[in-house]
């Protein structure tokens, strides 16, 4: 009994923080060509994996994360980063 509402505080924590954090898995991707969708599903798998690893193994990501107040201000600040880098003025 305990495994399995372990299993399950995991699970929903996995998929609370993909509806909510940022990585929109809620959204239909079906818009498009024939494997759009699943294209866009693992890659979003993916970003969360990469995610997931980088929190546990660099020191730097941890304490960039630390930094911020709120993982939502630190994306929001690494979403900033990235579109002044990729359009100068």
């Amino acid at each position: 009994m305990r495994a399995g509402r372990a299993r399950w505080k995991v699970e929903n924590e996995t998929f609370n923080t993909l509806k909510n954090q940022g990585y929109h898995s809620e959204h239909n991707f079906g818009h498009g060509k024939h494997f759009l969708a699943s294209v866009f599903s693992n890659l979003m798998m993916l970003a969360f994996l990469m995610d997931q690893v980088q929190g546990l193994c660099c020191q730097l990501f941890q304490q960039a994360q630390e930094k911020a107040e709120r993982p939502r201000y630190f994306w929001h600040k690494v979403r900033i980063w990235f579109d002044e880098c990729l359009q100068p003025d």
